[in-house]
């Protein structure tokens, strides 16, 4: 796509303005535009020694055995989920037409069993989770707070660069569920905080938005600072850069690292508890 047409499309969304500025300010003033800064080799290998199970994850989180399977719980919601999305002509994270034995989220998308089995245990009210994609780990997450009083899940979420497609996002929600769930369409700078004036605190925190190492270290400690005691993070794609490994160091934390099928291998999550 054209600087010109992605231009226009940020110019249609009057609440990504201040994120235009943002790419505008780096262009322009700073002369290493690398804003990902990939991994180090050393990081990487520190990481996929540290992969466990998500059995293991789950048992150190909450010391009970997983069992709560939302795949197998919720099997007809993922059936017409998979239904719903199958014609699409763009897809989302969370899609992989090549995947035919198992559940295809899996290949690009969250582990929605893991999130599920931890919202349970931990009795999650009050969730914040940025990126949303087509909705899993949304659905997920709403599943398990349906049943408790006051609970809800904000969702901030910026609609990918350049496609038309910010109606599909969390369209495999059911409806029934939307009541528990507000989407705020901001990048993270902006929505987080506006999240954060909702929920007041956080139980639980799905990170899965804001790729590059400057916008996940800022976002990272402002999730850290409001997550309620106990309370879990839980970061996807951690393999992409140094932000996750750097932000645990500094602050002392022994974080679990997980890992899921990928349509390029594998990808890695991490996950603390406060």
């Amino acid at each position: 796509m054209s600087r010109l047409k992605l231009l226009i499309w940020y110019l249609k969304r009057p609440n990504l303005y201040f994120e235009l500025l943002r790419i505008f300010k780096k262009i322009i003033f700073e002369k290493d535009v690398n804003i990902y800064k990939k991994i180090s080799s050393t990081n990487l290998n520190s990481l996929r020694e540290k992969v466990i199970s998500d059995e293991e994850i789950f048992f150190e989180l909450t010391g009970e055995k997983l069992s709560n399977f939302f795949t197998k719980i919720y099997f007809d919601f993922i059936d017409e989920a998979k239904d719903k999305i199958e014609g699409f002509s763009e897809k989302m994270a969370g899609y992989d037409n090549n995947n035919k034995g198992e559940i295809f989220f899996t290949s690009g998308g969250s582990n929605i069993n893991l999130i599920f089995a931890i919202c349970e245990s931990i009795g999650a009210r009050n969730v914040l989770e940025t990126g949303v994609a087509y909705g899993w780990s949304s659905s997920a997450i709403l599943f398990s707070i349906k049943n408790r009083k006051n609970s809800k899940l904000v969702s901030v979420d910026m609609p990918y660069p350049g496609k038309n497609n910010d109606q599909d996002v969390g369209i495999i929600i059911p409806t029934d569920l939307k009541k528990y769930w507000t989407l705020l369409r901001y990048a993270d700078k902006e929505g987080i905080p506006k999240a954060l004036k909702i929920l007041k605190n956080i139980d639980f925190c799905h990170y899965d938005s804001d790729k590059s190492y400057d916008g996940r270290m800022l976002s990272y400690k402002i999730i850290w600072d409001n997550l309620s005691k106990n309370g879990i993070f839980y970061s996807d794609d951690i393999a992409d850069n140094n932000a996750f490994i750097d932000f645990c160091r500094k602050n002392r934390l022994k974080p679990l690292i997980g890992s899921v099928p990928s349509v390029n291998g594998e990808k890695l999550f991490g996950l603390v508890k406060k």
